[in-house]
């Protein structure tokens, strides 16, 4: 039998192990825990009584109980309000597509669903501005810029992640959010703990670390469960339990980890929740520098969307990416690299006309945010600017970047397609690209190369061709009550816009 078998095994039988305690005499059972059977609707079976009971009890007797402002247990026997609280105020209701899985969770789609608290986090227990813990319990693994719960509005958000791409995403109260860890799967407990205006602390299970965060203010929105945002961010995942009042320290997030776990093992759902990740790969490179001799055929050059080596001393054992010519990235990706015999490119994302109608406004999030058109968002809803063909796309890719790599706008002799010199303006207009305006300018213009025109990019409205993403942002809820607008990298000026600084594309 192999590592991984023995590993294979021993997870098996500790997930299919009968719970740690012993059921709970009816003496024994917590006054909350009573309490809480007498307010569900029906009668929770004896299942459900005793592993409340027990989780309950194991709370108080480490200390945990006291700290809690709010426990939420979406595993439990009825979809009700009473049924889903075991502390706290919250007046739950379920909305959307929202499924409740008896024992496990309540499960998002990623469109609608979400669960409303009623409770702004300050009405919280325990939970102060500065100074609280915020913990989930994910029962499954969604990686990506999903949000199990939060609040936001007014800027700052406080929400979760569990698993943003490999890592936990955290916003502490602020409008922007920090990534700790790196994680195989986002199931299991969740969460930080902020002990003051700058001093925090990520959780993941038995894991944690140090969190560096600023000092947080409160979102406007209430508690919700599945979502935190607007109209974004939908967790198209399940959660079993929610936590939140005084912070917790590393170990006292451990063990709450571990009571959530013998819960559920109860309940007879955790095994088919805590499934065993599959192993990461750790074999060898498919190429190593000497197979490059068998390659044919011969001349071929490797791109990888990566960083290049950080020197010239780095070989395939240090550097896992070899055989490598030219790191496809951002500038600055390479900014600390020596490598002489790595080349960098500049990396273009092209998949912006895979989205939908551009300045349609849609009531679900894009799921490709992260280029340089973007979702725009609004109180109605979420828009984009957007490209309506596959050749727009490529248009704005070439065009971008022969722009970056410095070319004239037009007829620039050290760049020839089909014997013919290209600017950046000539390889727009091969792809369907209006350049009018800009061969207009570039005639009145004493010197293209140092016209600020020509060399930076501009905040402004383009007359509505093509529609800067940060001027659609200044812009937006007159902009997408338009029909259809483009978006893209390169623009005209045209007319001014709102004068607040927007982000530079560069």
């Amino acid at each position: 039998m192999n590592r991984f078998s023995v590993v294979a095994a021993f997870a098996a039988a500790f997930a299919f192990a009968a719970p740690l305690h012993l059921p709970l005499s009816a003496a024994e059972i917590p006054a909350e825990a009573r309490a809480w059977a007498e307010s569900c609707e029906t009668p929770p079976p004896a299942i459900y009584r005793d592993a409340v009971g027990q989780l309950i009890a194991q709370m108080k007797a480490e200390g945990l109980w006291d700290k809690c402002g709010l426990l939420l247990f979406f595993a439990a026997h009825e979809a009700t309000p009473a049924a889903f609280s075991l502390k706290g105020a919250a007046k739950t209701t379920l909305n959307g597509g929202a499924v409740h899985q008896l024992g496990r969770a309540i499960k998002g789609n990623g469109k609608d669903a979400f669960v409303e608290t009623g409770l702004h986090l300050q009405e919280i227990p325990g939970f102060e501005l500065q100074h609280h813990g915020l913990y989930v319990y994910a029962t499954d693994d969604v990686p990506g810029g999903f949000s199990a719960l939060g609040a936001s509005g007014g800027g700052p958000n406080i929400a979760l992640r569990p698993r943003n791409l490999a890592s936990l995403g955290v916003f502490s109260g602020t409008p922007g959010q920090v990534t700790a860890g790196q994680f195989q799967s986002g199931v299991g407990l969740c969460g930080y703990s902020r002990f003051s205006d700058m001093e925090g602390l990520w959780v993941k299970d038995d894991l944690s670390g140090p969190l560096s965060l600023a000092p947080a203010a409160w979102p406007h929105s209430t508690l919700r469960v599945l979502r935190h945002g607007a109209a974004t961010a939908w967790f198209p995942g399940g959660v079993a339990f929610v936590w939140a009042g005084a912070p917790l320290q590393a170990k006292e997030a451990a063990r709450l980890s571990a009571l959530f776990d013998d819960c559920l093992r109860s309940l007879g759902t955790f095994a088919a929740i805590r499934v065993p990740p599959t192993p990461p790969y750790t074999g060898p490179g498919a190429f190593t520098r000497a197979d490059m001799a068998s390659v044919r055929p011969q001349g071929m050059k490797i791109f990888y969307l990566t960083a290049p080596p950080p020197s010239d001393a780095a070989d395939e054992k240090s550097y896992y990416h070899f055989p490598l010519h030219y790191a496809v990235c951002r500038p600055w990706t390479a900014a600390s690299s020596t490598s002489t015999e790595v080349k960098c490119l500049e990396l273009i994302w092209s998949d912006r006309a895979l989205g939908p109608k551009p300045g349609v406004i849609s009531d679900i999030p894009f799921k490709k945010g992260n280029d340089t058109s973007g979702v725009v968002t609004l109180k109605k809803g979420t828009g984009r600017t957007e490209f309506d063909s596959y050749e727009l796309a490529i248009g704005a890719m070439l065009g971008r970047t022969a722009w970056t790599a410095g070319l004239l706008p037009f007829g620039d002799e050290r760049c020839r397609w089909e014997g013919k010199p290209m600017g950046w303006c000539d390889w727009l207009e091969l792809w369907g690209y209006d350049v009018s305006r800009w061969r207009a300018m570039a005639k009145e213009s004493a010197d293209v190369t140092k016209d600020p025109a020509f060399t930076r990019d501009a905040l402004l409205d383009t007359g509505g061709a093509i529609v800067h993403h940060a001027w659609a942002v200044a812009n937006a809820e007159s902009l997408f009550t338009q029909p259809a607008f483009t978006g893209g990298t390169i623009f005209c000026p045209a007319q001014p816009c709102d004068p607040r600084p927007g982000p530079r594309l560069r």
